[in-house]
């Protein structure tokens, strides 16, 4: 489960490097899994001239990795090495337009189909 001041990796190439949860959206309670919509404050970047956010910035995410296991339907058990986000616009689009690493399948039962594109895997 993911909750309030949990950090995460940006998977993006949006330009930062590390997010925490400032709020979990479209729940009743303040815990969050893969797929769900969050709202993070960007803790640490990358040192570029053309970035897409700065440091402190508040912004949308979705999570798209974790580390606590995942139950499918068909009974098997997913989990990942770290906790990863994307950064997402008002209009809930990514920010980059490339990922880094695979994608859960949970994603993609979002329907978000500009997220799905542009990754490299889905698992």
């Amino acid at each position: 489960m993911i909750g309030v001041k949990t950090r995460f990796f940006i998977t993006d190439n949006s330009g930062g490097k590390q997010a925490e949860c400032i709020k979990v959206l479209k729940k009743k309670y303040q815990h969050a899994s893969v797929g769900d919509y969050i709202v993070v404050a960007i803790k640490k970047v990358k040192m570029r001239k053309k970035m897409k956010v700065k440091m402190h910035d508040v912004r949308f995410g979705i999570i798209v990795r974790t580390k606590k296991n995942i139950k499918r339907y068909n009974g098997i058990y997913v989990s990942f090495e770290d906790n990863a986000m994307v950064l997402l616009d008002k209009n809930l689009n990514p920010i980059g337009n490339r990922i880094n690493g695979p994608l859960s399948y949970e994603v993609r039962e979002k329907k978000l189909m500009k997220l799905i594109l542009v990754a490299p895997s889905i698992f």
